[in-house]
């Protein structure tokens, strides 16, 4: 078997939301059979963190217009708060598919820490002077997309595109709706937002153009956000917790809990550490926990896999190293 050229190749590694690519990421190579060569190709992925002490229920977590945040039961309504960001009016949440929460809060664009609701600022955002306010966000793949609505709030929104490290926005199109209110990628990828007159839409990431799912059924501005979860199931929020069938756009109330005013939400579930190559054909994958020190080592041919399903024991915070050695397609 010929040793992998490092130039040739691409190690592609991220969790997995319902068995669709969340994120991609070159590998770096590394000398791991100790030949002397580094060029077993290796990356990174932290397992997907859950708060610390939130039952396995606290599957959401929500912020509200003054910017505090809850984790909520998506499966009861009920929440409990966690406290407040620092910031004031937030708008948007979104989760990125390394773990991290983001924040859209006037005119800043914050992380989020699940477990104490602290926001830390990381940009200031700048759409070229045009007045704005961030209604939705929402990562598809690494690239941050938001919905930006006028002062003129009858105005048609925007999509656009965020550089998380300026702040710097550049519009990708008009959304065709005045009303939008929340931005979501779906596990299979798909974009998707909330308008509060003409409920579920898809949009089109690279034109900005949305598509009503169902135009029999309208929305409603009791629905501020909404979030995927792995499994597909979407939910809705504002003082209340929703589900939105994403083919028929139909939503029911799951109850309600001491939050009110909710303007983001997003699912807490915890993502499948998975991985997939490109470029190579696998001899055999390496799922590490170097958290607890446990690693299986697999012969494997297939160009992808999950490391859990493997036998691989990962908790909340854990630190995953995968690897593939294999022969160049």
């Amino acid at each position: 078997m010929r040793k992998p050229t490092i130039a040739a190749l691409a190690l592609t590694l991220a969790a997995l939301i319902g068995g669709a690519l969340a994120s991609t990421a070159p590998a770096r190579a590394e000398d791991l059979d100790a030949d002397g060569i580094p060029d077993d190709l290796w990356l990174e992925l932290p397992a997907m963190p859950s708060p610390a002490g939130a039952p396995a229920a606290l599957d959401l977590l929500g912020a509200t217009l003054t910017a505090t945040t809850w984790q909520l039961d998506s499966g009861t309504g009920a929440g409990v708060v966690i406290g407040p960001t620092g910031f004031t009016l937030i708008q948007a949440l979104a989760r990125d598919a390394s773990g991290t929460f983001w924040a859209a809060t006037g005119d800043s664009l914050i992380t989020v820490d699940p477990t104490t609701g602290i926001g830390t600022l990381v940009a200031v955002l700048d759409f070229g002077g045009a007045a704005h306010s961030v209604r939705g966000m929402a990562f598809v793949g690494s690239t941050l997309y938001v919905a930006r609505s006028d002062a003129d709030v009858s105005a048609i929104d925007e999509l656009y595109t965020v550089d998380i490290a300026t702040g710097v926005a550049t519009l990708v199109g008009s959304l065709g709706y005045s009303g939008v209110q929340g931005l979501e990628t779906a596990p299979d990828g798909v974009l998707y937002g909330w308008d509060i007159l003409d409920g579920l839409l898809t949009v089109d990431p690279a034109t900005g153009v949305a598509t009503d799912v169902n135009a029999s059924v309208g929305g409603t501005g009791f629905v501020q956000g909404i979030a995927f979860h792995p499994d597909g199931s979407l939910f809705g929020a504002r003082d209340e917790v929703y589900t939105i069938d994403r083919v028929t756009g139909t939503f029911s109330v799951v109850g309600s809990g001491g939050y009110s005013d909710l303007r983001g939400i997003v699912s807490l579930a915890r993502r499948p550490v998975a991985g997939s190559v490109t470029g190579m054909t696998p001899a055999n994958v390496v799922c590490w926990n170097q958290t607890t020190g446990q690693r299986i080592v697999v012969a494997m041919t297939t160009k992808s896999w999950d490391c859990e399903a493997l036998g691989l024991i990962v908790n909340a915070g854990d630190t995953v190293l995968i690897g593939a050695r294999g022969s160049v397609d």
